[in-house]
């Protein structure tokens, strides 16, 4: 996965469920706060709420979940046994890719050759065992689940949502307290008004708490209105050498203001990354 989040976690066990073409009766899990919420008192659980993404895919696909006792690793020992044979087999050494569907698909052929081996205990091929396993599942839906969820949110002065977490996206100035529909996809967030009209889709967060997005394009058009406030922003951040800043602080008002509206055009164009990668080189250039 690459971020964790319900949605995430409920894809990968569709997928799950897909490959092995069914549903167990009974899955364990831990106490992801990704998917459930605990309040603990002496160490005790004094209740759980699952998340509506959780409760709605596991009674879609009809299994009963069971969470385990907090502070209590010997409940899934042999869980944990089995990720670490996971990691020294596939993971060791440590990796490097560039395509991360492409890695996952390898990934998943080189664990079918495990199934090739002797169980430790039981003395039998690991891919009988697993045959028998599959023949117990429950059938699989008609359609697959769709892991997403859906909330209303205000945005701020700033067009700026925030999500739980303390997650924040800086969609546009003009969406300033503007009330828009959110949809939480995996990867991906998709916003759209209030009438359901689609305004644009960013990429979803996995950082820690206070990590931001921002939609540069529509900030910086802003901030060429008025060059002055480009100290009271992060835009000088964007550029890691040191002599490139220098020559952005030292251009005047009306050349500031030029140039912030060729690097808006060139994010809108390009991206952001070959943005900035072009005004390095010209700048260098220069």
């Amino acid at each position: 996965m690459r971020n964790k989040n319900a949605e995430s976690i409920t894809l990968a066990l569709r997928h799950i469920f897909e490959y092995l073409n069914g549903v167990p009766h009974t899955i364990w899990f831990d106490n992801d706060t990704a998917i459930v919420k605990i309040e603990i008192e002496e160490n005790h659980i004094k209740k759980r709420t699952i998340c509506d993404t959780f409760q709605r895919f596991k009674l879609y696909y009809d299994f009963q979940e069971v969470f385990l006792n907090v502070m209590r690793p010997n409940e899934k020992g042999t869980v944990e046994q089995g990720v670490r044979f996971m990691r020294r087999n596939l993971l060791v050494p440590l990796p490097s890719f560039d395509d991360f569907d492409l890695f996952n698909k390898e990934l998943l052929d080189k664990s079918k050759e495990l199934l090739k081996r002797e169980h430790y205990v039981l003395k039998q091929p690991i891919i009988d065992l697993h045959f028998e396993d599959i023949t117990e599942l429950n059938g699989l839906p008609p359609t697959p689940f769709e892991s997403s969820s859906v909330s209303f949110r205000k945005l701020d002065n700033y067009g700026r949502l925030t999500t739980e977490g303390r997650l924040y996206y800086y969609l546009s100035p003009s969406l300033a307290y503007q009330k828009v529909q959110v949809k939480f996809l995996p990867d991906t967030l998709e916003i759209y008004d209030e009438d359901g009209r689609h305004i644009m889709n960013v990429p979803r967060l996995s950082a820690a708490k206070g990590a931001r997005y921002i939609n540069w394009s529509p900030y910086i058009r802003l901030l060429a209105v008025k060059p002055a406030a480009l100290y009271n922003f992060s835009f000088l951040d964007l550029f890691t050498d040191t002599e490139i800043v220098e020559r952005i602080t030292k251009l005047n008002s009306y050349d500031l203001k030029i140039f912030l509206e060729k690097f808006a055009d060139m994010i809108d164009s390009a991206g952001l990354n070959e943005a900035i990668n072009k005004v390095t080189t010209l700048l260098k250039d220069d």
